[in-house]
């Protein structure tokens, strides 16, 4: 402690440019821990949701677990359903003439695509829109 307090002292004069160094090294780390996005983007998904889901339409998660990221941001609501499999999926959607469908990691979910299969068979796609490591697909069913 003795020597860290006398080569302090002998950098007295250094003290303003140390400090100024050192908190230029610090700010590119910090712009690119706030500019750069690598978390889901839960809440911009909510946002976009709140303004285009009518309450007709099922808002169907592929990875089950992300519906609980989404409702925090969203609020509760009787039109969203996490799905582990096909048959829910099935269930949900069966009298629904629009849905819509967020995949989140569905690679772990669904690694065969059964439910994203199901659902480009019996519906079609009107519009989509990428989030950060989040997709959000609105269907609608096809005419007979």
């Amino acid at each position: 402690i003795m020597l860290l307090s006398e080569g302090m002292l002998n950098l007295r004069g250094y003290f303003a440019f140390l400090l100024i160094f050192f908190i230029i090294i610090n700010i590119l780390p910090l712009y690119a821990y706030y500019a750069n996005v690598d978390k889901q983007q839960w809440r911009e998904l909510a946002y976009y949701l709140k303004g285009n889901v009518k309450d007709d339409e099922a808002v169907i998660f592929s990875l089950y677990s992300g519906e609980v990221a989404f409702r925090y941001y969203y609020g509760d609501a009787e039109n969203i359903h996490g799905v582990k499999d096909l048959k829910e999926t099935v269930d949900v959607v069966k009298d629904k003439e629009a849905l819509w469908l967020i995949l989140s990691f569905w690679r772990y979910q669904d690694p065969s695509g059964s439910i994203q299969n199901y659902i480009n068979e019996n519906y079609e796609l009107i519009g989509s829109k990428d989030f950060f490591d989040i997709e959000a697909y609105h269907f609608k069913k096809k005419k007979s």
